[in-house]
């Protein structure tokens, strides 16, 4: 997957910190959605998709970890990246245990963030295509393994 494919949406209500994230990632090549709270933020998410969501921990609305639960049942498909600059060793494991994909101290460190998405979203993951197969065979394959997967069918004559 190409940088410029990837979308990332940042929920922070420092407004410093979402110019200073959104500049930066762009920079990088990242496409970049930017909110200030995590109510604007779920809007957002129910009509795009995005590969990564950055949320602040301590937002006046909604908690960061209660957007996080929001995310993985209305847009799985989203990792989930928690900021804060008030963090412990419970509630990143509770995050973590909750699907974050990680929990990262303010100000955040733009060469670990980068280094993160790298790993678990451009670098990540297979695609390809697979012709002249019965669909029935291939879902029996795929669930052999017992881990989630996330399959896109589609027809080669309508695409």
């Amino acid at each position: 997957m190409k940088k410029s494919d990837i979308k990332i949406l940042v929920v922070d209500d420092e407004e410093i910190n979402l110019l200073v994230l959104s500049k930066s990632l762009k920079k990088l090549g990242y496409s970049v959605t930017t909110t200030t709270s995590a109510i604007k933020g779920a809007e957002i998410l129910k009509t795009e998709k995005f590969n990564l969501v950055l949320t602040d921990l301590n937002m006046p609305e909604i908690s960061g970890l209660d957007f996080l639960l929001w995310i993985k049942k209305h847009s799985p498909q989203s990792h989930v990246i928690i900021m804060t600059a008030f963090g412990s060793k419970e509630t990143k494991e509770f995050a973590e245990q909750k699907g974050a994909l990680t929990f990262l101290e303010k100000p955040v460190n733009i060469s670990v963030l980068e280094d993160y998405i790298e790993v678990n979203i451009v670098n990540k993951g297979f695609s390809g295509n697979i012709s002249h197969i019965n669909l029935y065979d291939f879902i029996k394959m795929i669930t052999f393994t017992n881990a989630q997967k996330l399959i896109s069918i589609t027809r080669p004559d309508t695409k």
